[in-house]
């Protein structure tokens, strides 16, 4: 018999006890050592053991629970929130839709530098579509289109509304590895918690209709805790088996059709800037494959040797857009490949119908809000609940578990938030990064010493004294705002714009221009950004070789080279080179060659101030 200190508060001792399997191996500090004249304890039932788990696994875990159930619950409406607050996706229905090309020139018209990878139906005829494009810093945003006037309505950053409730409950803004087995972790605490509530309820119809709002609070509470629970079912079973498919696609299981082979056969791109067709002529083409297809999206060709993708439904609305698409040769402009949701294996499909199912997102608004409510009935839930177990442990403090968890959402919450303003404004844009760093990181970690400090006195006013333990605790909370620090600095779209500008190479299809920035240090060192331009279309740089020269010397025993380091074919093209601080004082120029993948390759040699 393992002895509970009598320090512990009464809440913990309690909710100890109530442990499934726990309560006959321990025993108070206040109890005597001689039991013999105590009565023996009787023996739980199963279905006590049972309520035991629900409400231990209810109480404890309700923080996380809250958050995860309730961004997932708004998720499902997030589109329509971001047309409620962003005019520029709301537009009036008026005859008849522009061709897909017309919103394209549209778009390229609105920003020419941009780079569109795609545009899509955003599936209501209120809802504007939507280019994804990449400006001229490679910085992803929307820019909206009217497609009854082909007329474009606005733009707005990346990171919106929808975006930020998809990301808060998929992952919590943690790193994916900790954040994604959080949220998907929820599937098995939710599968306990309807498991143990089910075989813990009894008379199912009486409890399914009865809210006794003529007695207490408490009752009444408890009732309709009962009945949620009850007509939630189906939902529950729904939420819990899409969490697992998650989780199982996150841990490496491959439920994506593999590369069809007919892509094996695409023309190999050999030109130095790729030019994209016309949209009408890759809607012809499509249309002529698979005749059957209602268009809602064109994806274009970003990667290397990928092709146009032209998705959209097929009469079942149940699976994903992408599930029927036609694949088209960007340079020939052929139909490669025919994509048929009828013709996927079983676990393919199923992998196509998880997000509709899980969002709601398959019947429009009216299924979207029939999700919504028995999210917000499955939130009410976690919440009755602890409510309610409070209120029958007579105390109103929170338990170790629900404090553990909090720093983990707030930090989340802090990353989030500063992601979503900073998208919002361009107040970083075009400043060197090292003060953006410096600023992000000190904001968290001030955030995280907050947190700390207000547990400490906490532990402090309550008599407790500063432990190894406690020290590490808060070490601990400390690096994980660095952490999250570090994640905005890496995630968050505005990068390196230095200050000084050296040179320009024009002429040709391809332009390069090279900014520098040099620290203030007695030696300095060097952060180069190189900017290279497509003047008609998309570029197809291989690598880049950079190599500083004194009077036209090599300075560097290898060059420094850049190979493959975009996962974009854009526009424009961004390269960070660190340059080396024992050769950059007595550097008068900087030389940077351009492999193309067709053979061809540029070189342009810049002269350095002397005054840097």
């Amino acid at each position: 018999m393992v002895e509970i200190p009598s320090r512990i508060p009464s809440v913990f001792r309690t909710a100890l006890l109530r442990i499934p399997g726990v309560a006959g191996r321990l025993m108070n500090a206040d109890e005597t050592s001689d039991t013999s004249n105590q009565p023996p304890r009787k023996k739980k039932s199963k279905r006590r053991k049972l309520y035991d788990l629900h409400t231990w696994v209810g109480f404890h875990l309700a923080v996380i629970m809250v958050v995860v159930l309730f961004t997932g619950t708004f998720a499902t409406i997030s589109n329509e929130l971001d047309w409620l607050t962003q005019h520029d996706m709301r537009v009036t229905p008026d005859g008849s839709k522009v061709s897909w090309q017309e919103m394209i020139e549209a778009v390229e018209a609105h920003d020419p530098t941009a780079t569109i990878s795609s545009i899509v139906d955003m599936k209501g005829d209120h809802f504007a579509y939507r280019a994804t494009v990449l400006d001229e810093n490679a910085v992803q945003k929307f820019i909206h289109v009217n497609q009854w006037t082909g007329e474009v309505t606005g733009e707005t950053p990346y990171f919106t509304i929808q975006r930020f409730f998809r990301d808060l409950h998929r992952y919590l803004f943690l790193p994916k590895s900790i954040g994604l087995t959080l949220v998907c972790s929820m599937a098995i605490i939710l599968s306990i918690s309807l498991y143990t509530g089910l075989k813990t309820s009894r008379n199912w119809r009486t409890l399914m209709t009865r809210i006794r709002f003529s007695k207490r609070a408490r009752t009444a509470i408890g009732d309709a805790h009962k009945a949620a629970g009850l007509w939630s079912i189906w939902f529950f079973v729904l939420i819990i088996a899409t969490g697992l498919w998650y989780y199982a696609e996150y841990l490496g299981k491959d439920f994506e059709p593999g590369r069809p082979a007919e892509l094996e056969n695409m023309s190999e791109i050999t030109s130095d800037v790729i030019t994209n067709p016309s949209a009408n002529e890759i809607i012809r083409i499509a249309e002529t494959a698979y005749p059957d297809l209602k268009i809602q999206g064109i994806n274009f060709s970003t990667f290397q040797n990928s092709p146009i993708i032209v998705a959209g439904s097929a009469g079942n609305p149940i699976v994903r857009q992408r599930a029927n698409a036609v694949m088209v040769d960007p340079v020939t402009i052929e139909a490669l490949y025919v994509k048929r949701s009828a013709d996927l294996a079983a676990v393919q499909w199923l992998n196509q119908i998880a997000d509709p199912l899980h969002f709601g997102s398959f019947g429009g608004l009216p299924v979207k809000l029939i999700w919504f409510a028995f999210g917000l009935f499955m939130t009410g839930l976690s919440v009755s609940g602890v409510w309610l177990t409070w209120c029958r442990l007579k105390s109103r403090g929170a338990s170790r578990m629900q404090l553990a968890v909090l720093p983990v959402i707030v930090i989340g919450l802090l990353f989030g938030s500063f992601s979503f303003s900073v998208s919002k404004t361009s107040f970083f844009a075009g400043q060197n990064p090292i003060p953006y760093a410096l600023f992000n990181t000190g904001l968290f970690l001030a955030a995280g010493a907050l947190l700390c400090g207000i547990w400490l006195i906490r532990r402090f006013r309550s008599g407790r004294v500063l432990t190894f333990k406690n020290g590490m605790i808060s070490c601990l909370v400390i690096a994980m705002t660095g952490g999250a620090a570090h994640a905005t600095l890496v995630q968050n779209p505005y990068r390196s714009v230095s200050e000084l500008n050296l040179g320009t190479m024009q002429g040709g299809p391809i332009q390069a221009e090279i900014h520098l920035s040099l620290s203030t240090e007695e030696i300095p060192t060097g952060d180069a950004r190189f900017v290279i331009y497509g003047e008609t279309g998309r570029l197809n740089l291989n690598k880049m070789t950079v190599r500083l020269l004194k009077n036209g010397e090599v300075l560097e025993t290898e060059g420094k080279e850049i190979e493959k380091r975009f996962r974009f074919l854009t526009k424009v093209q961004l390269a960070f080179l660190e340059l080396p601080p024992e050769h950059l004082p007595e550097a008068t120029h900087i030389e940077a060659t351009f492999e193309m993948n067709s053979g061809n390759s540029y070189s342009i040699n810049w002269k350095l101030s002397e005054n840097r």
